[in-house]
């Protein structure tokens, strides 16, 4: 007899009810804590395959200023250019108060090989944001010192909670 057992179907069932019934979330803070965040031009662990596209300041998302970054040791070029870019929060206490990351994953293939990028970003307000929430920030860039090194600080002049972007991951 080939006919199928209740307990066959439920089995092949079950994966697919489950894959239904429980929506898919995206990595986020707590993906951090056994990942680099790419804060360092120098030693980047953006994945190989990641390209660079020339585009204007307007249109660039944190890849994209990630890789302008690239081309340059003297971040001090940066200042007072304005950013506009959406990534979730990860809070960092060695930032101190008033900073926080807004980061964003790097997927070239799937979420095993993902790397993240992070902007730190200086906002009074930060003590109001939770890890996870979706913002995007609109500022400048300022020097900085964090640290004993000199990362691109995103110096926020505003920051508004948004909806998980419909694709949360970039792509190379």
């Amino acid at each position: 007899s080939h006919a199928l057992s209740w307990g066959a179907v439920a089995l092949v069932a079950l994966p697919v009810i489950l894959g239904l019934a429980v929506p898919p979330r995206p990595l986020g803070a707590a993906a951090l804590d056994n990942r680099e965040v790419v804060l360092s031009v120098e030693n980047s662990a953006l994945p190989a395959s990641v390209r660079w596209v020339a585009k204007a300041a307007e249109e660039r998302n944190m890849l994209d200023w990630w890789r302008t970054f690239q081309g340059t040791s003297d971040f001090n070029s940066f200042t007072n250019q304005e950013a506009k870019v959406i990534g979730f929060v990860y809070k960092d206490p060695s930032y101190g108060e008033g900073h926080f990351l807004a980061t964003r994953f790097i997927v070239s293939c799937c979420e095993a090989d993902a790397a993240v990028v992070g902007l730190v970003v200086r906002w009074p307000d930060a003590a109001l944001l939770e890890d996870d929430q979706w913002v995007e920030v609109r500022g400048k860039f300022a020097p900085s010192t964090l640290e004993g090194w000199k990362p691109p600080l995103l110096v926020a002049e505003t920051v508004t909670v948004v909806d998980t972007p419909a694709q949360p991951y970039l792509y190379p």
